[in-house]
């Protein structure tokens, strides 16, 4: 799990983000207040980066390695940086070629509430001119 703490005046928790595995890894990504580059400590072997302001799902993913990965270091630019892995590579990574994870995920969620009340929300894939049809038949 990554936390992210403000020690500036009394600590308090800001953000957390879980994760599959331990942490082995983590840095801040360059010019962007609420991204977060980690490794884990075992199991996982990508580089995720995060934004913790949603912190169930990566921002982008990055799988490369074939073991885990073990550090990561920004070049300077918000966009690119380097990983290394116990596999013995480096690879350098550019954000265009990274996964979305959230862009595949399936918008979907679901409540229960003390009375035992469901309830779920989905998205609806409007076509055009289907509902241009059906709103000229009601009028």
């Amino acid at each position: 799990m990554e936390e992210v703490w403000d020690l500036s005046v009394k600590p308090t928790l800001e953000y957390v983000v879980p994760t599959i595995a331990s942490v082995g890894f983590i840095k801040w990504r360059p010019q962007r207040k609420f991204h977060i580059a980690s490794c884990a400590l075992v199991v996982d072997c990508g580089v995720n980066v995060w934004d913790v302001r949603r912190p169930y799902i990566p921002y982008a993913a990055f799988t490369e390695h074939k073991d885990v990965a073990t550090g990561v270091a920004w070049r300077g630019d918000p966009h690119v940086f380097l990983s290394t892995s116990r596999d013995h590579t480096l690879y350098h990574h550019v954000f265009q070629d990274a996964t979305r994870p959230a862009d595949k995920a399936n918008p979907q969620g679901i409540a229960l509430s003390c009375r035992m009340d469901v309830s779920h929300a989905y998205r609806v894939h409007v076509n055009p001119s289907r509902t241009a049809k059906l709103a000229g038949k009601l009028w």
